[in-house]
C-alpha cells in the first residue's frame, strides 16, 4: 500500500512542477530528472537492504553510458556508437546469468539506453542534456515492466507539455487495474504451477484448462500492469508505445507478436533481426539462399528474446519453440502465396479458415506458456502425473 501512495505522490509532484515550469525548459528537466531519481529510489529502494549502493550502481551504469554517448557523438563514430551500447548490455547480461544480482527493471532501462545509442547515432535526436537523460532512463512509470519507448516522443513531451487527458487516463489506470488484480488473479489457480501440483489425479484436459488460463493470467497480469503505467505517463503528459493490440485475436504467430509485448518484439527487430539480417543477407544470401538467412536470423532473435526472460533452460527452449512456429509459419506463407496467387486474398477472408487460424495459433501460445512457467524439473513432474504415473 506505501507504493501506491509513493506513486499518488510522484504524479501529484510531477503534475505540478512540469505545468509551474512551463516556460522553463532547462528548469523543467532538471526538476523532472531529480523527481524520477528520487522516486525511483523511494518506491523500489527506500527500507530495502543495501538499496542505497543499488541506487549508486544504477546512477553509475547511466552516467558511464551517457559519457560513451557524448564522446561518440563528439565524434561521430560508429564504432564508438557500437561500445556504447556494450556497457547497459554487459550489465543486463550478467543479471540475467547471476541471480544474485537485483536490478529491479535492468532490463527496460538497458533497452531505453541502448535505443537512445541508436536514436542519436542516427540523428533522430540530439544528445540529451544530463537532466533529460536522468528523466528518461528513471522515468518511474516504464522501470518494472516498459513497455520499452523511444527517447524521441519522451523529449518532445518534456519539451512542450500538453494538455493532460484525465479521463481516458484514469479510465486506462483503472481498466488495468481491473485486469490484473481481478481478472488475473481469478485465473491463476488454474495456472500451471498451481493447478498440476496439488497431489490431486489430473488428465490430459486439465492440460488444455491450465494451458488457456496461463495465457488469460498472464496476459491481463502483464498487460494490466502496463495499462496502469501508461494511464500514469499520460497523467503527467507523455503518451508512450502501446504494448498489447488483442494478441488473443492473432490468426498467425507472427500476427501474435505484432500485438504481444509489442516494444520487446520492435526492439528486438530493430536492434537485432533487421541488422543481422542485413549483414548475413549480403555475406550468404546467394551461398543458402536469402529463406535458409530468414530462418537463422529468426532463431537468434528468439534465442534472445528467451534468454531475455531468464537465463535458464526453459525460457531457452521457449525461444527456440516460438522461433520454430515463425520459421515454420515463413516458409508455410511462401508456399501459401505461390500456391493460391490471386485466389490468396479470398481464402484468407474465409471466416472458417480465420477461425481455425486463430484456434492454431492459441493452441501453439498456450503450449509455449507451459515452458515459460514450468521448469525442466516442473515439466518432468507434469508428464508424470498427467500420466498417472506420479
Amino acid at each position: 500500500m506505501e507504493r501506491v501512495y509513493l506513486f499518488g505522490a510522484y504524479v501529484a509532484l510531477c503534475v505540478i512542477l512540469l505545468r509551474a515550469l512551463r516556460r522553463a525548459k532547462t528548469l523543467r528537466a532538471i526538476a523532472f530528472g531529480l523527481i524520477n531519481f528520487g522516486f525511483f529510489w523511494a518506491i523500489f529502494f527506500r527500507g530495502e537492504p543495501g538499496g542505497a549502493l543499488w541506487l549508486l550502481r544504477y546512477a553509475g551504469i547511466v552516467a558511464l553510458h551517457y559519457l560513451a554517448l557524448a564522446f561518440a557523438d563528439a565524434r561521430k563514430s560508429r564504432k564508438l556508437f557500437a561500445l556504447a551500447q556494450v556497457l547497459p548490455l554487459a550489465v543486463l547480461v550478467a543479471a540475467k546469468i547471476d541471480s544474485a544480482i537485483h536490478f529491479i527493471g535492468i532490463s527496460y532501462v538497458a533497452f531505453r539506453l541502448i535505443y537512445l545509442s541508436v536514436e542519436v547515432r542516427e540523428e533522430l535526436v540530439p544528445l540529451p542534456s544530463p537532466a533529460e537523460m536522468l528523466a528518461y532512463a528513471f522515468f518511474v512509470p516504464l522501470i518494472q515492466v516498459g513497455p520499452i519507448s523511444p527517447f524521441r516522443p519522451f523529449k518532445e513531451a518534456l519539451d512542450a507539455p500538453q494538455p493532460l487527458p484525465w479521463f481516458a487516463a484514469l479510465v486506462r489506470i483503472l481498466m488495468g487495474l481491473v485486469k490484473f488484480r481481478l481478472i488475473a488473479e481469478a485465473f491463476r489457480p488454474l495456472t500451471p504451477p498451481l493447478l498440476f501440483f496439488d497431489e490431486l489425479r489430473h488428465g490430459p484436459f486439465d492440460l488444455v484448462v491450465a494451458g488457456g488460463a496461463e495465457l488469460i493470467y498472464l496476459y491481463c497480469d502483464f498487460s494490466g500492469y502496463v495499462d496502469v503505467m501508461i494511464g500514469i505517463a499520460a497523467l503527467l503528459g507523455f503518451a508512450v508505445k502501446e504494448n498489447f493490440q488483442s494478441p488473443l485475436s492473432a490468426r498467425n504467430i507472427q500476427d501474435f507478436w505484432n500485438r504481444w509485448h509489442i516494444s520487446l518484439t520492435h526492439f528486438m527487430r530493430d536492434i537485432v533481426y533487421n541488422p543481422l539480417l542485413k549483414v548475413l543477407g549480403k555475406r550468404y544470401k546467394q551461398a543458402v539462399g536469402y529463406d535458409q538467412v530468414v530462418a537463422s536470423c529468426i532463431l537468434v532473435t528468439f534465442l534472445l528474446t528467451g534468454i531475455w526472460h531468464g537465463f535458464t533452460l526453459n525460457f531457452l527452449a521457449y525461444g527456440i519453440f516460438h522461433a520454430f512456429g515463425l520459421v515454420v509459419f515463413y516458409y508455410y506463407n511462401g508456399w501459401l502465396r505461390r500456391r493460391l496467387g490471386v485466389r490468396l486474398k479470398a481464402y484468407l477472408a474465409s471466416p472458417i479458415v480465420a477461425a481455425g487460424a486463430r484456434i492454431l495459433t492459441l493452441s501453439f501460445v498456450c503450449t509455449s506458456f507451459f515452458l515459460f512457467s514450468l521448469d525442466a524439473g516442473k515439466l518432468r513432474e507434469l508428464v508424470a502425473i498427467v500420466s498417472h504415473r506420479h
